[in-house]
């Protein structure tokens, strides 16, 4: 499992694009996947008095959506009018978003250098929860932001610009998913890495001590 690292660049562009092809074949149920855990993430990052009625997937004049449906709960009163109880809204995200996560961590941590073959197995296990981090730090942001723009863009115009949730899902679409989800496989490489290499020392230790007590046993018995 050990290759130089002058190949790094060329086995990243290889797992780039063969995820990326996988993502076209699969992705479908990959994020159906993640729908029941998306609308509960979105379900608690919407606004009181919003609720997420549905959250899926659909196609839109040929692109691939995840797509909420929620409706008030309650009168969302703001200063020059209320939003009645009752109303529904809908936001979408493109499904290449929430598949872009996926892709860049792992061709990050295929092309992670390794000297084992137990180093890019951990790699690998550690992707899992590395991805499942940045999609949820991603998407239901996003669609909650959404939803919350759409109705400060109607009834308070003057607060939508400094809204938290408004501000994350503009940095999200200004490349901050890229960045979350490159950081995200840098970090896990990293950490996996440092812990791989204190294992070795770890059993260079233990060995030392076995075979320092084995030559005092043999020694006491010689005497």
């Amino acid at each position: 499992m050990k290759y130089e690292k002058r190949l790094v660049p060329l086995a990243l562009l290889g797992a780039y694009v063969l995820l990326t092809f996988a993502a076209f074949w699969i992705g479908d149920h990959y994020v159906a996947a993640w729908l029941p855990l998306l609308k509960n993430e979105t379900q608690w990052l919407l606004p009181r008095g919003l609720l997420c009625d549905s959250l899926s997937l659909l196609t839109r004049n040929a692109e691939r959506l995840i797509e909420v449906h929620a409706v008030t709960t309650m009168q969302m009163p703001f200063d020059a009018s209320v939003l009645p109880a009752g109303v529904r809204l809908k936001t979408s995200t493109l499904q290449a978003y929430l598949l872009s996560h996926v892709v860049i961590v792992y061709a990050i941590l295929v092309a992670w250098p390794v000297t084992h073959w137990r180093g890019r197995v951990a790699l690998l296990l550690s992707g899992v929860p590395c991805v499942f981090l940045t999609t949820s730090l991603d998407i239901p942001f996003v669609l909650a932001g959404l939803a919350q723009n759409l109705i400060l863009g109607q009834f308070a115009p003057e607060r939508a610009s400094g809204d938290p949730l408004v501000l994350y899902y503009s940095f999200m679409h200004g490349g901050g998913r890229v960045a979350l989800a490159i950081c995200g496989a840098l970090l896990t490489g990293l950490v996996v890495t440092r812990f791989q290499s204190r294992a070795p020392e770890t059993d260079v230790g233990r060995r030392v001590n076995s075979s320092a007590q084995k030559r005092h046993d043999v020694e006491a018995t010689a005497r």
